[in-house]
C-alpha cells in the first residue's frame, strides 16, 4: 500500500471519529440551544442508540453493493451537511424538528471537540469544526474512490 494511501486512509479514520465524538454533543445542544427538556434529550439519546445497528446494517449493505470508497464518501456528505445544519440552526421550535433531522441523519451515517465559548456560540462552532473535518474525510474518501478504486476498474484485464 503506498504512503499517500495509508495516509488518506488514516485521515478518513480520524476525521470519522470526530464526528462520532461531536455527535455526543447534540444532547447538550438540545438543551441549551433548542431548549428541550432534559428528559427529551435523553430521550434523543436512546433514538440515536437505537440507530446505531440499523446504521451498521444499512452501511454493510451499502458498502457491499456499491464499494466501501462510494458509500465512505455518500457517508461523508451527509455529516457534512448535518453538521453545517446543527450549525446554522437558530434554536426556534420549527429548528428543534430540523435538529432531530440533522441528528438522525449524522448518526446514521457514523456513530471532541467542546469550545470554550458558552451557549450557541460554542456548539455552532463545534459543528462547524466538525463539519469542516468531515469535508476533509468526505475530499479523502474521494481521492481514495478515484485514485484507488476507480482507476483500478478501468483498466482492462
Amino acid at each position: 500500500m503506498s504512503f499517500v494511501r495509508r495516509w488518506l486512509i488514516i485521515i478518513v479514520v480520524m476525521t470519522a471519529y470526530c464526528a462520532y465524538w461531536s455527535s455526543y454533543s447534540i444532547n447538550p445542544y438540545a438543551t441549551d440551544v433548542v431548549l428541550t427538556t432534559v428528559a427529551f434529550a435523553g430521550a434523543i439519546s436512546v433514538a440515536r442508540m437505537w440507530l446505531k445497528p440499523l446504521s451498521g446494517f444499512v452501511a454493510g449493505f451499502v458498502a457491499d453493493r456499491f464499494g466501501v470508497a462510494i458509500s465512505t464518501t455518500v457517508l461523508f456528505a451527509m455529516l457534512v451537511v448535518s453538521f453545517l445544519g446543527l450549525a446554522a440552526l437558530s434554536g426556534n421550535l420549527p429548528g428543534f424538528y430540523v435538529m432531530l433531522g440533522f441528528m438522525a441523519v449524522a448518526a446514521i451515517a457514523i456513530f471532541a471537540l467542546r469550545d470554550a465559548y458558552p451557549g450557541a456560540d460554542g456548539y455552532r462552532y463545534l459543528f462547524l469544526i466538525t463539519a469542516r473535518m468531515c469535508t476533509a474525510g468526505l475530499i479523502a474518501s474521494l481521492t481514495i474512490y478515484f485514485k484507488y478504486v476507480r482507476s483500478k476498474a478501468e483498466v482492462p484485464a
